[in-house]
């Protein structure tokens, strides 16, 4: 066979670039074979094998293309029989008539209970219904066993062929990779004879004419139970097929208009068999996203729960906000288990008698861990679920894991700007879990775009007085006498006595004295602030708010997690407001806060994790109306040129070179780059840090 054809003339199936086999794990058999082939076909001729739920969903595969058109179907398949079946058969004890029909309607038994088998079968039947469909039952005559071909010819409209033959899977796992493998033949290639074979073979069988085989037509009893499944519509789409747009018409649902990436994003999970992780830059609408990937998932269900869970309590507002503008109305849960665990039980009920198909939530992590929620989620049997992980990099935790493996949801989507962690067990639990990123889209790409305002990045050195300077060599010394990896002792007050060293040595650089005056000299000339953050330390914030607040500047407040949760949405609406011009705050805006009007941020203080920064960085970035740029302003925190000697330069290094590393990731994307990368160039000559 000629596998591409590229003869400008070529039309119909002749059009195809055919390959010669397709096999499991290289290919997908209803978007690579079936489907383009039945698109062009006037007429489809299949020997199935036997008659089984499974089998027909293997022959359904792709129809909706087929249905489409005025395409004609004929179906040759054999009744399942049992042994005592046979001899029953051939020795005449019991009338053939009944034999068949019974074989044939088990068939249906448990076609209910698969959703791929019960789509499919109403392909069949819709074409049935129609009058494009006929089926013929093989049986065998005499002592001639039973008729089990498998093969398949589609027919164009100008006379040309394509055969196949197969060894179907008739398995659900079958279903979902299609076949093990099927050869392929064309009538146009070198190989055209072996077209007609098989059309000559299905022609002499479906005609009665086979030496050894009878066929007879379908029962009338099993044509109107498998009319039973007929859809209330045409179908348009294969289960198995991945979609070429995503559907707007779920019901009850209302979807807004998706960006161009975001309906890639969805088509890519939904190609992945519902699960994977979006890797989408911060500010990007993963929020969104997910909802439009959740709508297609509630679309092909019958009955679904969704449940979302965010870190923290103020993203399950936000999310409650968001899924509410697509009609969805989520149970919240978080504080009173009490309450939320009877709603959400009651909801199931409704769920269960029909009065609701979709059931919404939003949990907090904790309360995906609860008790409550977990004895929720055993109770959903039947019940198709989906879990949206939010900033899922938080669930790679072997407390969190442990809850999750016991929910064994259907569907799961994680969110995140940053789904890898420091911890690499943590970030490969997460993987395991959800399924591996099936949609990337970074930083740059979204400002190229124009989906997040470009900015300006300036980095201010700040050099540690003696004091912080020996405090921080000391700490270092002390770090150094038990290793700066992760020790391979047992010994956990060690490894606590490690971590408390870390800490306050980053404690070191994070408070250092002199941001205090570089923020003074920055602001000094701004009289009215104007949707600006300052991100400072616990141990600094009183300090960091008086500055912001000198020489009269009235519209400043600050943001912390002191504040009640009423009172920080109050504060948030004002600074959208423009009523406040300056947050101070310490590290709560850093998780899915929505605050897209900020123009203007100065990092006092960062943990050095690549997370917390790029968080930041996203949620400075956000597009708002009347912003068309960032400005960010970085306080890294560096030897004193006056202090230090031979035997502490391997300290300074170590702290030139772990503030160098969020410099780097900010000045990489910054509209000012080189000027930004000049800055910084002395101090990488003198530590020899041009790979930091």
């Amino acid at each position: 066979m000629t596998s591409h054809h590229d003869s400008s003339d070529a039309s119909g199936l002749r059009s195809l670039s055919l390959e010669p086999e397709y096999r499991r794990g290289h290919a997908d058999l209803v978007r690579d074979f079936f489907v383009p082939c039945l698109r062009l076909s006037a007429a489809y001729m299949r020997a199935a094998g036997y008659f089984t739920s499974q089998s027909l969903a293997l022959v359904a595969a792709g129809l909706p293309t087929f249905i489409a058109h005025e395409g004609t179907f004929r179906l040759i398949a054999s009744p399942y029989l049992s042994t005592d079946d046979v001899i029953a058969l051939r020795r005449g004890v019991v009338a053939q008539n009944d034999i068949v029909e019974r074989a044939l309607l088990d068939a249906f038994e448990d076609s209910d209970k698969d959703e791929i088998v019960r789509h499919r079968l109403g392909f069949l039947a819709w074409l049935v219904a129609s009058g494009r469909m006929e089926i013929r039952i093989a049986l065998p005559v005499g002592d001639d066993g039973l008729y089990h071909e498998k093969y398949g010819i589609f027919v164009d409209e100008f006379g040309q062929s394509v055969a196949f033959t197969g060894s179907p899977n008739e398995t659900r796992g079958g279903l979902e990779s299609n076949f093990e493998s099927i050869d392929v033949f064309a009538s146009w290639s070198p190989e055209g004879f072996r077209v007609d074979l098989k059309r000559t073979a299905f022609e002499t069988a479906w005609a009665n004419e086979m030496p050894g085989l009878t066929t007879v037509p379908l029962p009338e009893a099993v044509k109107q139970r498998l009319l039973r499944m007929r859809p209330p519509t045409a179908p348009d789409r294969d289960p198995l097929e991945p979609p070429a747009e995503l559907d707007r018409r779920v019901a009850g649902i209302t979807l807004p208009d998706p960006r161009p990436y975001q309906e890639e994003a969805v088509l890519s999970w939904v190609k992945a068999g519902y699960r994977g992780i979006f890797e989408m830059a911060t500010g990007t609408g993963k929020t969104i996203t997910a909802l439009l990937g959740a709508t297609q998932y509630i679309g092909q269900a019958e009955q679904a729960a969704v449940v979302v869970a965010a870190p923290y309590k103020h993203l399950v507002d936000q999310w409650d906000g968001e899924m509410r503008a697509f009609d969805l109305k989520p149970i919240l849960c978080y504080e009173n288990s009490r309450e939320w665990s009877r709603r959400l039980r009651q909801a199931t009920s409704d769920l269960r008698i029909g009065i609701r198909s979709v059931l919404t939530c939003v949990a907090t992590h904790d309360a995906l861990r609860s008790a409550e929620f977990q004895s929720w989620f055993a109770s959903l049997h039947g019940v198709k679920t989906l879990l949206i992980g939010d900033e899922v990099h938080n669930l790679g935790s072997a407390r969190a894991m442990d809850a999750l493996e016991l929910m064994d949801f259907d569907a799961r989507l994680g969110l995140s700007a940053t789904p890898r962690r420091w911890s690499d067990d943590e970030t490969q639990a997460v993987f395991d879990y959800f399924g591996d990123v099936v949609y990337d889209f970074p930083l740059d790409r979204a400002i190229r775009e124009g989906y997040l305002v470009p900015y300006t990045y300036h980095p201010h050195l700040v050099e540690l007085d003696d004091e912080e300077m020996t405090e921080y060599v000391d700490i270092s010394r002390q770090l150094a006498r038990f290793g700066f990896g992760p020790s391979s002792s047992r010994d956990i007050g060690l490894e606590e006595f490690r971590g408390h060293l870390l800490r306050r040595r980053a404690g070191v650089l994070n408070n250092a004295i002199g941001k205090m005056g570089m923020l003074a000299e920055l602001l000094a000339p701004i009289k009215r602030p104007r949707y600006t953050l300052v991100y400072t330390t616990p141990e600094r914030l009183d300090e960091a708010v008086g500055i912001a607040a000198a020489g009269g500047r009235r519209m400043v407040h600050r943001f912390t997690y002191r504040e009640t949760t009423k009172e920080r949405k109050r504060l948030l609406s004002l600074f959208a407001k423009g009523e406040i011009g300056m947050l101070v705050a310490i590290r709560c805006l850093d998780e899915g806060v929505d605050i897209p009007k900020t123009e203007t941020a100065h990092i006092l203080a960062s943990s050095g994790n690549s997370r917390e920064f790029i968080q930041r960085r996203g949620r400075i970035l956000r597009r708002a109306e009347g912003k068309d740029r960032a400005v960010i302003h970085d306080f890294l925190a560096v030897p004193s040129s006056a202090f230090g000697d031979e035997g502490t330069w391997k300290f300074e290094r170590q702290i030139v070179r772990r503030e160098l590393a969020r410099f780097r990731e900010f000045a990489s994307m910054a509209s000012n780059q080189f000027s930004a990368e000049q800055e910084l160039l002395p101090l990488q000559q003198r530590y020899g840090l041009f790979d930091a």
